[in-house]
């Protein structure tokens, strides 16, 4: 069998190591994620996180779930982020669209998610930064308003721990979904009347970056 050139054989071996980089691994640039193209960094946190940015969860024609994360990335998970008004809080338990405080256009997100009860809020309130300086927090609102527009998607590594994230050491734990304006995308649809109902799965977990 005739030898490869040698420069033919290190391009090989560079691609292939090009190729070796996950959802959430470190990062600088997008090619340090995939030099296909494919994966982003995201330099907004600590020593980057390649990822995969507007993921989707859906129902194909043939009623097949179609996870856009795991067809690329087999240990990621699709999450959705919305970003929560500091200086506007809200009750969760009431019903979407019932809201006495969020617009129409607006939902109401827990602070933190109870880990006893997936889907459902936990006390204390977290403090998500109001710079108002005549704003008072609320302890019995354990929500805060976020507009739908503000909905972005990206693929984050999935975990059991902290362990199957970078470090604690480096800030990086493995957080519920449902907490910080991170919402789980719907996983499971059930019919109804008027087509699929989706229903979020609140027991996922994922790596992100979490000042402590």
């Amino acid at each position: 069998m005739p030898r490869l050139p040698q420069l033919l054989v290190a391009a090989l071996v560079a691609l292939g190591g090009g190729c070796g980089h996950r959802i959430g691994d470190t990062c600088s640039t997008n090619v340090d994620c995939s030099p296909l193209g494919d994966r982003f960094c995201d330099v907004a946190s600590p020593a980057g996180y390649c990822t995969i940015e507007g993921c989707d969860v859906r129902v194909d024609q043939s009623g097949n779930l179609v996870d856009s994360c795991t067809s690329v990335a087999g240990e990621s998970l699709c999450v959705r982020f919305f970003t929560l008004q500091a200086c506007k809080q809200c009750d969760p338990s009431q019903a979407p669209g019932q809201s006495t405080t969020c617009a129409a256009d607006e939902s109401c997100l827990c602070d933190r998610s109870d880990p006893a009860n997936p889907g459902s809020c936990a006390a204390p309130v977290q403090s998500v930064g109001c710079l108002d300086p005549n704003f008072k927090p609320n302890p019995n609102l354990l929500g805060h308003c976020a507009k739908a527009a503000s909905e972005r998607r990206w693929c984050m590594l999935r975990c059991n721990g902290d362990s199957d994230c970078r470090g604690v050491e480096k800030g990086y734990y493995c957080a519920q979904v449902g907490s910080n304006g991170a919402e789980p995308v719907p996983r499971t649809f059930t019919a109804g009347p008027a087509g699929p109902v989706p229903t979020a799965d609140y027991t996922q977990k994922f790596c992100v970056f979490q000042a402590r």
